[in-house]
């Protein structure tokens, strides 16, 4: 049994052991002799002591198990309170990414439909020739 009293098997497979065999005649006789009690009374006693604590310990077992189930279920509890706490959390991330690449998407200027567009480009010397030309 553990430090703490918990039961590591269930007791109901337990069977009651046959205390009017020989091996426990020494103490059977150390009890009559304590008592002077008859054999069969020291037996009954000995039964109903071993069945009182076997129901106890089937009590305590039962309890054991329900608290396990309720510490299992709290426990899934949690974890699924995380799970969504964490679905959230990725979704507001999802939602803030979403609205920073909105705020750097190029806005397009409106335009004068009104106006023409020329023919022509301006030639337009590159950013190397125009450096050249100032360091001349």
């Amino acid at each position: 049994m553990p430090e703490d009293g918990a039961l590591l098997t269930d007791p109901s497979n337990e069977v009651c052991p046959n205390f009017a065999a020989d091996l426990f005649r020494l103490l059977r006789d150390d009890i009559r002799r304590g008592t002077e009690a008859s054999d069969d009374d020291v037996i009954a006693r000995l039964v109903q002591l071993w069945t009182q604590d076997h129901n106890e310990r089937l009590v305590q077992w039962t309890a054991q198990r329900a608290a396990a189930a309720q510490a299992a279920d709290e426990a899934e509890h949690q974890r699924e309170l995380q799970e969504e706490e964490a679905q959230r959390l990725v979704e507001q991330e999802t939602e803030l990414e979403r609205l920073e690449a909105e705020k750097k998407k190029p806005k397009m200027n409106d335009f004068d439909e009104s106006k023409q567009i020329p023919n022509v480009l301006a030639p337009r010397p590159s950013q190397y020739a125009l450096q050249k030309l100032k360091t001349i």
